[in-house]
């Protein structure tokens, strides 16, 4: 009866002393023109972190919960929050702004119209004298590869004839992560897509540009990614589980700021 104790009370002893979440971690290498670099993602408890070797200083922390994206310069000790609501209501002031441009573009001469999409440009906002664009389109192409020997299924991104982006999408029955990790990972997926969709102006404007990723309600992660418009490839190398959760929040000190103002 005594040894049964004994080994009762190591046993959750054991279980006490590890953490109560775990940590999936997920290593990509990203090529970009300005070289190489490493992309290390970290995932529990529906909260995610992103720090790449390019940008030392920085990292991206993302809550499912709340639906958050929070950007962190540690060089400057400050972070600011990238919520839906605030981007949602500049893109409809935006809209209206670009509406009303297009209906004077439409009545200026060629030569004025040139000249007030090259001030837009210079401004940053040279999307907003263009004629809103189809919508994107995700096209599978019957090709299969593998990264990390994850087997995975790539699929086009299109608008119209021009090609966005190319990704090779993977379930979690090929992943074999925590299903809650997989369930925080596709929620920021499904956040990146809302965010581009309705806000990729308003972003761009704004020096935030997210790549092109839209797996359109198919049940999967992006294994291999090719954005033909940021010139940049990421493929992941790695994939492990680290028994220490993961702390999400800016540390003690730092200052919020707010997005700038259009």
């Amino acid at each position: 009866m005594r040894h049964c104790l004994t080994l009762a009370g190591l046993a959750l002893a054991l279980l006490l002393s590890r953490p109560a979440v775990a940590t999936t971690r997920i290593h990509v290498d990203v090529r970009e023109a300005g070289g190489t670099s490493r992309a290390q993602i970290l995932t529990s408890g529906g909260r995610v972190r992103l720090t790449v070797s390019s940008a030392p200083r920085q990292e991206i922390l993302f809550s499912a919960t709340d639906q958050t994206l929070v950007l962190v310069r540690h060089d400057r000790k400050e972070f600011t929050r990238l919520e839906a609501a605030y981007l949602e209501q500049t893109v409809g002031q935006i809209g209206g702004i670009a509406e009303q441009l297009q209906n004077q573009l439409e009545s200026l001469p060629p030569e004025k119209r040139q000249q007030l999409g090259a001030m837009l440009e210079g401004l940053g906002l040279g999307d907003l004298a263009k004629t809103p664009t189809q919508p994107a389109r995700l096209i599978r192409t019957g090709q299969k590869a593998q990264a990390a020997a994850i087997h995975c299924e790539w699929w086009q991104l299109k608008r119209g004839d021009s090609r966005l982006s190319r990704m090779c999408l993977a379930g979690n029955s090929a992943l074999k992560i925590d299903p809650n990790d997989y369930h925080t990972l596709r929620t920021l997926i499904v956040y990146v897509e809302h965010l581009n969709r309705t806000a990729g102006t308003v972003l761009a404007a704004l020096g935030v540009v997210l790549p092109s990723v839209v797996t359109a309600g198919i049940d999967g992660l992006p294994i291999l990614l090719e954005d033909h418009t940021l010139a940049l490839s990421a493929t992941i190398m790695a994939v492990d589980r680290l028994d220490v959760p993961l702390q999400l929040r800016a540390p003690p000190g730092y200052r919020e700021t707010s997005l700038p103002r259009l």
